[in-house]
């Protein structure tokens, strides 16, 4: 069998989906995880979506979102620096 291949991303980072290395985008629970384990909670996939969204990393709008020009739960202020810290934390900022 195969081992799985990584491929080089026009930024010259790996990208493996074998678990090792680093990917290019964390998934929202690995978001939620690091922060909860750092800053004490669990942000919202809604808050984490606002916080991406500002910075132009979502690839399109959810297709549960009920208004497209209006958020039903934005990112509170006192969560988003600790948000956009973990977005650091995993190369995504």
């Amino acid at each position: 069998m195969c081992a799985p291949t990584a491929k080089l991303l026009s930024s010259g980072r790996s990208n493996n989906f074998n678990g090792e290395g680093t990917d290019p985008m964390a998934t929202y629970k690995q978001i939620q995880e690091h922060t909860q384990n750092e800053y004490g909670y669990v942000p919202k996939t809604c808050w984490i979506a606002h916080v991406m969204s500002d910075y132009g990393l979502t690839r399109r709008t959810a297709p549960n979102r009920q208004s497209a020009d209006k958020r039903t739960n934005p990112c509170p202020p006192n969560k988003r620096p600790s948000i956009e810290q973990t977005l650091k934390h995993f190369g995504m900022l």
